[in-house]
């Protein structure tokens, strides 16, 4: 066969590039397969419980939704962290292959079953339920330079300000910015002083929803340098 070749190089080019139109047309109409998912498709649930340290978000929030989650379909593990922010974030690890949407919705059912169970507060602020991932894809840490912003007012920027034009991405599943917390106050009463005035906490909460507005006398956009220091932000 190797003398055949050798002596007849037209044969031998002509068959070549018979196998190369026929490898050409082969590729086009044979199946593709995918690679298998190997990462296992999570469900991310946020709440917040303004005022609340850890221990009072794992009692009053994360163990209600943890009951009522455990043993949905498809699930592998519940895993939750509360911070002294008042945060909460559970996490629902389905098996590989499970389909993410239908595994937000099965989520989503046990939480609306838990609500009732959950405090005012966070009823109010609401529970977001949403796909997520294992890992972050990016994640982008600013700093201030020279000083010249805090680290509260630094989260707060990047909340209102790059956290949404980060979102509407394509591509991007969420946005977090992480190691900074609301602005918000924690006011300790006394109960014997309280008592004397013939007043409970429930009329202290009331009072204090009553008069939260927002006066604002100028834009404080305004004063902001062209290159505002923006705290750590993770984009799974």
């Amino acid at each position: 066969m190797n003398n055949i070749f050798v002596k007849r190089p037209i044969v031998a080019i002509v068959i070549a590039i018979v196998m190369t139109l026929a490898g050409l047309i082969s590729l086009v109409q044979l199946p593709i397969e995918q690679y298998p998912q190997l990462a296992p498709p999570l469900v991310q649930v946020s709440g917040l419980y303004t005022g609340a340290n850890a221990s009072n978000v794992e009692q009053s929030v994360a163990t209600p939704l943890e009951q009522k989650i455990n043993g949905v379909d498809n699930s592998m593990y519940i895993q939750s962290v509360n911070t002294n922010s008042g945060s909460m974030s559970l996490r629902v690890t389905f098996d590989p292959g499970s389909d993410p949407d239908m595994s937000s919705v099965l989520v989503q059912n046990r939480v609306s079953a838990a609500s009732a169970q959950l405090p005012a507060e966070v009823n109010r602020t609401g529970v977001t339920v949403e796909k997520s991932f294992t890992f972050p894809m990016l994640i982008v840490s600013v700093i201030s330079p020279d000083k010249t912003f805090d680290r509260e007012f630094i989260g707060n920027y990047a909340r209102l300000n790059i956290s949404d034009e980060l979102s509407r991405i394509s591509g991007i599943g969420k946005v977090d910015v992480v190691g900074v917390s609301d602005y918000a106050m924690r006011i300790w009463v006394k109960p014997e002083r309280l008592a004397n005035l013939n007043i409970t906490v429930a009329d202290i909460t009331h009072a204090l929803q009553e008069q939260n507005v927002l006066f604002q006398e100028e834009s404080w956009e305004e004063n902001l340098p062209l290159k505002a220091p923006i705290s750590p932000i993770l984009l799974p």
